[in-house]
């Protein structure tokens, strides 16, 4: 699993086929550190659309997750 570095948070992107629609779907975890002991939390994301292939859902991840951050889903919060 790929993982980036945005604005603090790592971003991992995972993709899963999906072979009964023929598409691809993807999961974005974004982790960051917490406290002073150094723990890690994290909070997983699913993609609600479908893709035409594997790499077109990483990118997509990608994207969500960094949007996610941006606070362009009022509706995610990222709870750390």
């Amino acid at each position: 699993m790929p993982t980036i570095t945005y604005k603090g948070y790592e971003l991992k992107a995972s993709s899963y086929n999906l072979p009964e629609k023929q598409k691809w779907d993807s999961t974005v975890t974004i982790l960051k550190l917490k406290d002073k002991d150094g723990n890690m939390h994290s909070q997983r994301t699913t993609s609600l659309n479908t893709f035409n292939t594997k790499k077109e859902a990483i990118d997509n991840a990608y994207i969500l997750g960094k949007e996610i951050i941006d606070g362009k889903y009022p509706d995610i919060k990222l709870v750390f």
